[in-house]
């Protein structure tokens, strides 16, 4: 240990720290820090243990889509059969859009009173797609998995009426399909989709 003795009245000599003890301690502190960096950063890439569960990073939920009576609000939906799984190993096979994103689009009535009629109108596809081959169905409120499965798929025309709006808090969930036939070639084909709210009797 070495002692320091300073000029003037004798005091009592201060030890001082070691090289080797200095050293020591600056390794703690840089370790410490190390492992704090690495502690919040671990912490910031991590997916929700819900999203680790199911496989897949967790995704914000999608935004509703307003449907007034002033006005129709529009919807693009797009299918890309470019990638790997096309061409499928059998005809009909039936592909999810690229969007609205697993083909799902939530509904809202933006109106008061009732009944309403919730209407679709489906413009012609570009490419190949004929009429009838997009297969859409209505979920209402809040379904299980059984109750969903059963509710059927029908195809799209060019207008139908989808729903009847009775209260506008009551959930629509609008899916859609692409029924695929084989006469299709490779590629992205695009749509859009119309809705708007009549009056029943008109």
């Amino acid at each position: 240990m070495i002692y320091v003795t300073y000029a003037g009245p004798p005091s009592t000599p201060q030890p001082m720290m070691g090289q080797g003890a200095s050293m020591t301690f600056l390794s703690l502190l840089l370790a410490s820090t190390l492992l704090l960096t690495s502690a919040e950063a671990h912490a910031q890439t991590w997916p929700s243990t819900a999203a680790l569960l199911q496989g897949t990073p967790s995704l914000p939920p999608q935004p509703a889509l307003f449907v007034s009576s002033t006005g129709q609000t529009v919807r693009e939906v797009r299918f890309d059969l470019s990638g790997n799984s096309y061409p499928p190993l059998r005809f009909p096979a039936y592909y999810l859009p690229a969007t609205p994103p697993e083909g799902k689009l939530a509904l809202r009535p933006n109106v008061q009173g009732g009944p309403w009629l919730l209407v679709m109108r489906i413009l012609p596809f570009s490419g190949v797609i004929q009429t009838g081959q997009l297969e859409y169905r209505v979920l209402v409120g809040n379904l299980s998995s059984a109750e969903e499965a059963s509710v059927p798929w029908l195809p799209a025309l060019n207008e139908q009426v989808i729903a009847t709006v009775d209260d506008p808090l009551t959930r629509y969930t609008l899916q859609l399909r692409l029924r695929v036939e084989g006469h299709e070639t490779a590629g992205e084909f695009t749509t859009d989709a119309l809705f708007t709210l009549k009056p029943t009797g008109k």
